[in-house]
């Protein structure tokens, strides 16, 4: 919306004071003005919770995305910010266009993807210019301006976090190697003729199919070793740790947990922080009432039955640096990425007026029946 309202003001030349009263009884400007409106609508009807549940944590959600903006940009010069960022939108670019460049370092290995990129990229630059020289529709100037735009403001506006940028950035400039392959089928079909330009422009949407069917093939296999066993994943891009765990693998871990629990205990377990909530969540899917369980706390439990969820490569490392305890395995199953340990701590001090509280606390987000006050059955998922 920014870069369509930014084409507006210099399609409307809003600094002339003259032209503003003008715009105003333009039928165009009129449907904009109606087609933002049912913009910021949709908007609203999805996120009114998100905004009431971040106001209730006093914008607690705004303030870490805020804080996580300002400590991303690294402390380089601009030049070099420049630099890495031409290739970085060079490397991503052909990763939406052909599925590869998504090895870091490994461009040289890729460079067929890389040229093609470089080409279908420089070549939609160019007949944009040109065509924006030849065109004469209002409308079709327009287009060409706004994708201008749209890709120059982009490009601007990540040069301060070039070095860590990442594939999800580029979601809102996805479809901008397609339309410059557009342009370029167009400009081939204007200068040799529907004839010839129309195989050459087949051949290369097929080598483009191809290219993508054996990345998402690659990808689909990929995760099927994640499950088996451990080794290192490539195409997992996605998510900031490449450790290739699934939610099969995390299903399969809470089984594990389940299935060995003993009655009347209560379940302590140890897992990486960004799988504290996949396993809590898994864990109530199980609807057991009399289930107990909290992140690993060495407390004077004596109903405590404990658990480690760590990377297969590395053992029970993670938990003995963190609690620096000796440990006994009781058992333990290699679930993919992911082992599973039912451990003790042998030299854990028992009290036997310890009492377990639960530490669920209140819910960290709202949904529409909260925002109306409706009251659901105890019984219904949610």
């Amino acid at each position: 919306m920014g870069i369509s309202g930014l084409l507006i003001i210099f399609h409307f030349k809003l600094w002339n004071g003259t032209e503003i009263k003008a715009c105003f009884k333009e039928k165009l400007f009129k449907k904009i003005i109606v087609y933002a409106g049912i913009i910021v609508l949709v908007f609203l009807i999805f996120y009114i919770p998100v905004i009431i549940s971040d106001s209730r944590k006093n914008f607690q959600n705004s303030k870490n995305f805020i804080e996580a903006i300002g400590s991303k940009p690294a402390n380089k010069p601009l030049s070099d910010k420049i630099q890495k960022g031409i290739t970085e939108n060079l490397k991503y670019y052909c990763l939406i266009t052909t599925s590869q460049c998504y090895e870091n370092g490994h461009m040289q290995k890729e460079w067929p993807a890389v040229v093609l990129t470089g080409v279908i990229l420089l070549g939609g630059f160019i007949l944009i210019i040109r065509f924006l020289k030849k065109e004469i529709s209002p409308l079709k100037k327009d287009f060409l301006l706004l994708l201008l735009t749209w890709i120059g403001i982009f490009f601007i506006i990540t040069i301060p976090v070039s070095f860590q940028l990442r594939p999800r950035f580029f979601i809102v400039v996805f479809a901008v190697p397609f339309i410059f392959m557009g342009l370029i089928f167009n400009y081939l079909e204007e200068k040799f003729g529907k004839k010839t330009a129309l195989p050459m422009a087949l051949f290369l949407t097929a080598g483009i199919i191809g290219w993508n069917s054996h990345g998402t093939y690659q990808w689909f296999k990929e995760q099927e070793k994640s499950q088996k066993s451990a080794f290192a994943v490539k195409r997992t891009l996605i998510l900031k740790n490449k450790d290739g765990v699934t939610l099969g693998e995390l299903q399969r871990v809470a089984d594990y947990i389940y299935a060995h629990r003993k009655t009347g205990a209560t379940i302590y377990y140890y897992v990486k922080p960004e799988h504290v909530r996949p396993i809590d969540y898994l864990l109530l899917q199980k609807q057991n009432k009399s289930l107990k369980f909290s992140n690993m706390k060495l407390n004077g439990d004596p109903q405590a039955q404990f658990f480690a969820i760590t990377p297969a490569k590395s053992e029970l490392t993670p938990v003995i640096k963190k609690f620096k305890e000796a440990i006994t395995i009781i058992s333990s199953e290699q679930v993919g990425q992911l082992k599973v340990w039912e451990i003790a701590f042998p030299n854990r001090v028992i009290n036997s007026n310890f009492k377990f509280k639960a530490t669920a606390g209140e819910k960290d987000r709202l949904y529409w029946k909260d925002v109306f006050g409706i009251k659901m059955k105890k019984n219904i998922k949610q």
